[in-house]
C-alpha cells in the first residue's frame, strides 16, 4: 500500500511528520507514503500501511453489510405486501360475509312486514266482508232499518279511512362506504418532534424521582399543599337569571316543564402544576393542555382526588396545538382536536399512547361524541366550507353536513353531541357587546330549537353530561346548566372560566388558562 519515493536526507524539512505532529519528537524520514505524498519514518510508515490495511478491512465489511441490508429490505418488500394483501383479503372477507348476513336479515325482515300486512289487509276484508252479509240481510227483509244502515255507512267510511291511511313507511339507512387501505416504502426521517404515525409511549416510575431519565414522564415541582382540595362556600346560585337580550327574537324553546329547581351546589378547588387552556375528563381525573409560546405546550393528567400531593404527569406535546379535547367513553381515549389532524391520547399506569387518526389540514376544528359515533365541525384550510362529519368509533368517515346553509349553525364556536341531538354555541356582535345562542339540532342536522342566553368573551364552550344536561362556560363568571326541556341554572363562579370537564358523580370542573380548577357539584 506504500511505497518508498526517496530516501530521506537529515535535513529537519523531511522529517517524520507523523513523529512531529503525534509523538512531538523528531526523526528522519525513511520515505514518502505514495498516497499521502508525506515523509515518515520506518516505524510511522509500517504503522500508517497497518492503519490503512485495517480502513480497508473496515471499508469491505460496510459494503457487506448494505448489501446484506439491500437483501433485508427487499425481503421486507415482499413479506409486508404479501402481509397487507392478506390482510384485505380477510377483511373483504369478512366484510362480504357481513354484508351477506345483513342483506339476509333485511329481506327475512322485508318479507316479515310483508305477512303482517298482508294480515291487516285480510282482517280488514273480513270486517268488509261481515258488513257485506248484514247489507243482503236488509236486502232480503225488505224493510227500511234506517239505524242499521246508518251504522253499517260508519262501518264502511272507518274500513275506507283505515285503507286510505295505510301506507308504506320507508326507512333507508343503506350506508355505501368505500374501504381504503394502503402501504407505501419510503425514508423515515427523525425531526426533532415526534412522528405522528408512531405510538408515543413513555412510562413513569412513580416512586422515582431523578429528573436524567430521558423517557420518563417529567414533573413539575410544586408544593404539596397546593394540590390539595380546598372546600369553599358557593357565593351565588340564580335561577333563569339575566339570561335575555335585548334583540327582538325570542327563545323557541319549549315553554313547557319550565319548572327550574334548587340543587344543592358545592364548591371546590383543584390545583394542577400548570396552567390549563383546554381540558377533559375520563370521569375521575382530567387530561390537560398548557399552551407555551416559548416552547413545546404539553399535556398533563391530574388527579382530582390527590391526597398524598404528587405532581402532575406531563410530557411535551409535539404536535400542532390542541384547539379543543374531549373524554370518549365508547373508545375510552381522549380525543384531541388540531388544525393538523385528530389525535387520540390514551393513559395507562403513567404512559401516554398517542395516535394520529384523522389526517387534515383546518383553519378551524371541533370535536364531540356520543356513544356510537364521533363528529367534526370543521373548516378545511384555504377553502370555503363549514362542514359536520360524523365518523364511526373506528374513525372511518359515515356521513358530512355542509352547514353553511344552517343559519343557527353559523359562528360556531363550540358544540357537543348526545345520544339524541346535536348542541352548539353561535356568537356575534350586538350593540357593541357579544352575545351567544345555544342551538340544538336533530342528529341529521334538522333544526330543533334555539335560545338567547346573554353576553359571553371569545371563547366560550358547551358540553354535556349523560342526562343530556348542557353546561355553558361563557368565558365570564357565570356557567349555565340547561337541560332539553328548559330547566335552567345560571352560577355565579368564583372566577372566570371557558372550559368544562364532566367528572363523575355530578361534578363538572371548569377554569380558565389557571392553574386553579373550580369543582362544583350539581
Amino acid at each position: 500500500m506504500t511505497t518508498a519515493a526517496s530516501l530521506c536526507t537529515t535535513d529537519d524539512s523531511e522529517s517524520c511528520v507523523f513523529c512531529k505532529t503525534k509523538h512531538n519528537r523528531t526523526r528522519p524520514s525513511f520515505c514518502l507514503c505514495k498516497h499521502c505524498s508525506i515523509p515518515l519514518c520506518f516505524d510511522c510508515i509500517k504503522q500508517h500501511h497497518d492503519d490503512i490495511l485495517q480502513n480497508l478491512t473496515l471499508l469491505s465489511h460496510q459494503y457487506n453489510q448494505s448489501k446484506q441490508l439491500i437483501q433485508i429490505k427487499q425481503n421486507m418488500i415482499l413479506d409486508q405486501t404479501a402481509k397487507a394483501i392478506e390482510y384485505v383479503n380477510d377483511y373483504f372477507d369478512t366484510y362480504i360475509i357481513e354484508l351477506r348476513q345483513t342483506q339476509k336479515n333485511i329481506i327475512e325482515d322485508l318479507q316479515t312486514s310483508k305477512q303482517q300486512a298482508q294480515e291487516y289487509v285480510l282482517k280488514i276484508n273480513s270486517d268488509l266482508q261481515t258488513i257485506s252479509l248484514d247489507i243482503q240481510a236488509l236486502t232480503k227483509e225488505s224493510i227500511a232499518q234506517t239505524c242499521k244502515m246508518i251504522n253499517l255507512s260508519a262501518q264502511i267510511e272507518k274500513i275506507d279511512q283505515q285503507l286510505n291511511t295505510y301506507e308504506v313507511i320507508r326507512t333507508d339507512n343503506l350506508i355505501k362506504t368505500k374501504p381504503t387501505f394502503s402501504i407505501a416504502f419510503d425514508c423515515i426521517s427523525i425531526p426533532k418532534e415526534a412522528s405522528d404515525t408512531s405510538v408515543i409511549e413513555i412510562n413513569i416510575d412513580c416512586e422515582t424521582e431523578s429528573k436524567d431519565e430521558p423517557t420518563a414522564i417529567n414533573t413539575l415541582d410544586v408544593p404539596q399543599q397546593s394540590l390539595s382540595i380546598q372546600e369553599l362556600s358557593i357565593n351565588h346560585v340564580r335561577e333563569n337569571d339575566d339570561i335575555t337580550d335585548v334583540d327582538d327574537d325570542s327563545s323557541v324553546f319549549d315553554d313547557d316543564d319550565d319548572d327550574s329547581t334548587d340543587r344543592d351546589l358545592k364548591n371546590g378547588i383543584m390545583i394542577t402544576s400548570c396552567t390549563v387552556n383546554r381540558m377533559a375528563s375520563d370521569g375521575q381525573n382530567i387530561l390537560y393542555t398548557s399552551y407555551n409560546e416559548e416552547e413545546s405546550d404539553i399535556i398533563a393528567y391530574s388527579l382530582v382526588n390527590n391526597k398524598d400531593g404528587s405532581e402532575d404527569m406531563y410530557i411535551e406535546w409535539k404536535q400542532s396545538r390542541i384547539d379543543d379535547m374531549i373524554w370518549c367513553n365508547s373508545i375510552q381515549r381522549f380525543i384531541c382536536a388540531t388544525k393538523n389532524g385528530i389525535y387520540t391520547v390514551e393513559y395507562i399506569n403513567g404512559r401516554y399512547n398517542i395516535f394520529r387518526v384523522v389526517r387534515g389540514t383546518y383553519s378551524y376544528i371541533r370535536v364531540g361524541a356520543n356513544t356510537t359515533n364521533i363528529f367534526l365541525h370543521y373548516t378545511i384550510a384555504g377553502e370555503e366550507t363549514d362542514e359536520i362529519a360524523t365518523y364511526g368509533l373506528n374513525f372511518d368517515m359515515l356521513k358530512v353536513f355542509d352547514v353553511r346553509s344552517q343559519k343557527y349553525f353559523c359562528s360556531s364556536s363550540s358544540f357537543c353531541v348526545t345520544d339524541n341531538s346535536l348542541a352548539s354555541i353561535c356568537t356575534r356582535i350586538q350593540h357593541n357587546r357579544r352575545v351567544f345562542k345555544m342551538n340544538l339540532f336533530d342528529l341529521n342536522m334538522k333544526e330543533l330549537k334555539w335560545m338567547r342566553l346573554g353576553e359571553c368573551d371569545d371563547m366560550i364552550e358547551i358540553r354535556s353530561d349523560e342526562n343530556e344536561l348542557f353546561f355553558i362556560a361563557t368565558g365570564r363568571r357565570k356557567l349555565h346548566i340547561i337541560s332539553f326541556h328548559r330547566k335552567m341554572q345560571t352560577i355565579e363562579l368564583e372566577d372566570d372560566g371557558d372550559c368544562i370537564a364532566i367528572l363523575n358523580n355530578r361534578r363538572i370542573a371548569i377554569t380558565k388558562g389557571r392553574r386553579d380548577i373550580e369543582l362544583i357539584s350539581y
